[in-house]
């Protein structure tokens, strides 16, 4: 019965890295540091996606179709909606947004 607590909770979270609101936060993060809109999508790394210990959900991702494009980021919802933590773009993809 805990696997399949631990289960539902993982299949839980990976919905919240792959939902469209999320997308959407870590979008118009991103594109904070994105002035010639060179991201066209993202995508989860849904094996990356794991429980914070200080609440939400962390995961990596990346951009493009190009997992050298990549980026860290945390989701947490608060007042009923989902705000970005940590999203944090990865040396490779700082290069490529400039």
């Amino acid at each position: 019965m805990i696997e399949a607590e631990g289960a539902r909770l993982q299949t839980e979270m990976i919905k919240v890295a792959n939902s469209k609101e999320t997308e959407n936060v870590i979008l118009s993060h991103l594109a904070k540091g994105d002035p010639n809109h060179k991201i066209n999508k993202i995508q989860i790394i849904d094996k990356t996606v794991h429980k914070s210990p200080a609440g939400g959900v962390l995961f990596e991702g990346f951009i493009n179709d190009d997992e050298a494009l990549n980026f860290n980021a945390g989701i947490n919802k608060e007042e009923n909606k989902y705000i970005g933590t940590n999203i944090t773009p990865r040396a490779r993809l700082c290069k490529f947004l400039e």
